[in-house]
């Protein structure tokens, strides 16, 4: 019951991060009326901090949801208001009436018309850039793919698109309306009630009718979630799920989606996955004696890849790496499936025809084992030959120094000493995102 509740306050939430998302920029908007022109920049940048520290918040939170709309909106406010404040510096030191004849140093410039082409842009490359956005990947090393999160995660990712890609729309549409207006109905004199409407009411009245939109949708939301859950008034249990990936040198053990133990598993899979009742941990002995109970004999070397954990807080999966002694010991096993070569791994990977979560175990996998050949903890090559990149391979893996449950490794992958700007960026995590080496 406590999860169940915990978990409609996660879904819940999906609303509230809209609500005080937009709700930032439209303060901006109404006070303008009110608020001198040339304060307006200090009040978006303020929300903007406001917003950077409810990420930081989040990020820490023991049911962390998803807050890709904050961190578009932070990044909106910020350009948003260096945009005002440019125009206003202009306008101070005379540059405007000098450049632009029809420019009102009264008026400079209305917030609207800086805000709705800046969200329209910055949503719109957070769109076009999709998972690869830098926010997005640091959520995955930090709490795992949306497979890995189960239900919940999947939903999270989705909303977070979506939000995202609603903003988009807005934007765009506030964007060609206020500037026809403008161009074709406003008097650069002063701003009248017609004004007003457009000007400031109107997109007030936008974000009242997304208010109650995203309303019914959560609501569908969480009635939807809560029926997969709790169908027939009866408690799904909380669950525990081994899975070991089972290699002979540089193949992988994979079966037919029609054979996977799991109901879930979509592509081809491990045959190899145990559940039990939630467990907080289970001891490497516990889980070799788990697999024995395959029939796969006692000739092979195991040791735990990684865990990950739903986006609920119910259920969990312990990784496994399996390595065989002897691979013809799996044909006297209950498992049935085929060897495959990793060539043909990374064409079934691009192709998508893995499981989502076999895929996500493959590519952290490969990502980790490759920044730990090549790189130190800190980012820095270990070989002296520039964009030398050592062959992967998984011989004595078992024995291989690296902790694939360490994240740290995946952040090395993707910010090291061959990226641009690195230490700028490895100072930025340390000591603004507070992320520790």
């Amino acid at each position: 019951m406590k999860n169940r509740l915990r978990n409609g306050q996660a879904v819940r939430s999906l609303w509230r991060v809209w609500a005080f998302s937009m709700g930032a920029p439209i303060l901006v908007i109404v006070l303008g009326l009110w608020i001198s022109l040339a304060w307006l920049p200090v009040l978006a940048f303020l929300l903007e901090f406001i917003l950077f520290l409810r990420i930081r918040i989040n990020r820490n939170a023991e049911l962390p949801t998803c807050y890709l709309m904050p961190f578009v909106m932070s990044r909106i406010l910020f350009w948003s208001g260096l945009i005002m404040l440019i125009i206003d510096q202009l306008n101070v030191h005379g540059y405007s009436e000098k450049w632009f004849e029809l420019v009102n140093p009264n008026l400079p410039y209305i917030p609207i018309l800086v805000l709705a082409p800046v969200t329209a842009v910055i949503a719109g490359w957070a769109v076009w850039r999709k998972h690869n956005l830098r926010f997005c990947e640091d959520c995955r090393m930090r709490f795992g793919t949306p497979a890995e999160r189960g239900f919940l995660g999947k939903m999270f990712s989705q909303e977070g698109r979506y939000q995202v890609e609603f903003t988009m729309t807005l934007g765009i549409i506030l964007t060609v309306v206020e500037y026809l207006y403008y161009f074709l109905a406003y008097i650069n004199v002063n701003i009248n009630t017609s004004d007003k409407f457009f000007f400031v009411w109107l997109p007030t009245i936008f974000y009242g009718v997304s208010l109650v939109t995203m309303a019914l949708k959560y609501i569908s939301l969480w009635s939807y979630y809560d029926q997969e859950i709790t169908g027939n008034n009866v408690r799904r249990p909380d669950t525990t799920q081994l899975r070991y990936l089972i290699f002979d040198n540089e193949k992988l053990y994979l079966v037919e989606p029609d054979n996977v133990l799991s109901p879930l598993s979509r592509g081809l899979d491990t045959p190899a996955t145990i559940t039990l009742n939630r467990r907080e941990d289970v001891p490497l002995y516990e889980a070799r004696q788990y697999f024995q109970q395959l029939e796969v004999g006692s000739d092979f070397e195991l040791r735990l890849m990684y865990k990950s954990i739903d986006a609920g807080g119910d259920s969990n999966v312990f990784h496994y790496i399996v390595t065989l002694t002897d691979p013809n010991s799996i044909a006297d096993s209950r498992l049935r499936g085929n060897w495959y070569t990793l060539p043909e791994l990374e064409r079934l990977l691009n192709s998508n025809s893995l499981s989502s979560m076999l895929a996500a175990e493959i590519h952290r996998l490969y990502t980790i084992t490759m920044a730990w050949k090549t790189y130190d903890r800190s980012g820095r090559r270990l070989y002296k030959i520039k964009n030398y990149r050592p062959t992967f391979r998984l011989r004595n893996i078992q024995n291989w120094d690296v902790d694939f449950n360490d994240p740290h490794w995946l952040r090395v992958a993707v910010n090291n000493q061959d990226k641009p700007f690195y230490q700028v960026k490895r100072f930025w995590r340390r000591y603004v995102n507070g992320i520790q080496e």
